[in-house]
């Protein structure tokens, strides 16, 4: 295997990771130890509903409980968040004096609890905050505990809230987790349509910020790695959460897949998946797995060394065929993992309202998200990349 890198190796790069990552099997009986050390009295736990009827949540309760620590617990979190819950959120911290949070779930909780971060540490209502670096002040401490395998919540430094069907983004380095725990055996009663969402999610990030046009030496090996380990695992994880050797390793791709884009840049797929989120209220990967292999088949011409690779990645066949040949291979291949793990593979599926393209198309060419995709995309191309995914 020949790995393509078209990086200049003088060109200089920055790559920062300011989140402690702890994994590995049984990770998470250490979780006091690291309350203490951020010199957290009372956190206030983020969860949702799924989360602690799985009986997850006892398990960080017992650990809290058996070292006499108070704490507070906020389980109203929902898939694409909103201004409200993140209202009753800060509400909870305030009125029971807390001092950090822990937020244990999926990607919604862990975008739930930094934005809980930061109207409880700035004052005003989440929404005044949408944007880039508007922050002025650290959030209280936050350990996340990510239960799902791909979001990328856990590092990075953005949220996502929904307002009025308007899913908008605040980032800023100041609401990086400050510790982030990756424990595979909290994966056990992972839902199936959750592990395959977030799977999908998972290999979009490698994907896009692989072929991305910020990417670096670094982020190349962290998500080529990453591709790998979903290509020949998440079949298997999907069909058996419970599995403890394919937990390890798409927990593992989903580290990778997460540092890797907090040095480099998404594409048009992450972009074009929140208004689909925010209109449908639908998983954040069930919107990448129908969007993905339309994207990657519009952009094969910007980078097709790289695509060429990533269908080896995905194990597809592809001695004797050309670079574009092995380039088309990775849409078919990602179209078929879609399938196979029983996402759906068109907006029609999802009941998308036709009238809405027009509209989110431009929700997208308004963000400031899209800067890493390879081919240039104007509104007239989202349009017709969302028309040819129906």
């Amino acid at each position: 295997m020949q790995i393509p890198f078209f990086q200049d190796l003088k060109r200089p790069f920055v790559f920062s990771v300011p989140t402690k990552i702890i994994f590995g099997i049984g990770s998470i009986e250490t979780i006091v130890q690291e309350i203490t050390q951020l010199k957290i009295s009372k956190p206030l736990i983020v969860t949702d509903q799924g989360v602690v009827c799985s009986g997850l949540s006892e398990i960080i309760e017992r650990m809290l409980n058996e070292s006499n620590m108070e704490y507070e617990i906020f389980s109203q979190v929902i898939i694409n968040p909103t201004s409200q819950i993140i209202t009753k959120g800060s509400h909870k911290y305030l009125n029971n004096f807390c001092d950090g949070i822990i937020a244990l779930g999926g990607g919604s909780t862990i975008d739930a609890a930094k934005a809980i971060g930061i109207q409880v540490s700035h004052g005003k209502p989440i929404c005044y905050y949408e944007g880039q670096d508007k922050l002025d002040k650290d959030i209280p401490p936050l350990i996340a505990i990510p239960t799902t395998v791909g979001t990328g919540a856990e590092v990075s430094f953005k949220t996502l809230i929904v307002n009025n069907n308007h899913k908008f983004i605040i980032s800023s380095h100041k609401i990086a987790p400050k510790v982030a725990f990756f424990d595979p055996q909290l994966l056990a009663t992972l839902p199936i349509e959750i592990a395959a969402a977030t799977g999908i999610d998972s290999l979009t990030r490698a994907i896009e910020c692989y072929v991305s046009k910020e990417a670096t030496l670094v982020t190349d090996l962290l998500n080529i790695e990453a591709i790998r380990l979903i290509g020949s695992s998440l079949r298997q994880f999907v069909a058996d959460p419970s599995n403890v050797d394919y937990g390890v390793k798409i927990q593992l791709a989903s580290i990778l897949s997460a540092v890797g884009s907090l040095n480099s840049e998404n594409g048009n797929v992450s972009v074009m998946a929140k208004p689909l989120e925010g209109y449908l209220n639908i998983h954040h990967g069930i919107a990448c797995g129908i969007m993905l292999p339309h994207v990657m088949k519009w952009n094969l011409i910007a980078n097709p060394d790289k695509y060429a690779l990533i269908a080896e990645l995905m194990g597809e066949e592809v001695t004797g065929f050309s670079v574009m040949d092995r380039a088309t291979k990775a849409v078919s291949s990602v179209q078929k993992l879609v399938f196979n793990i029983g996402l759906p593979t068109t907006l029609t599926e999802i009941g998308i309202d036709y009238d809405l393209i027009e509209n989110m198309a431009q929700d997208v060419i308004n963000s400031f998200c899209s800067n890493g995709n390879p081919r240039k995309t104007n509104t007239e191309d989202i349009i017709n990349l969302f028309n040819q995914a129906i």
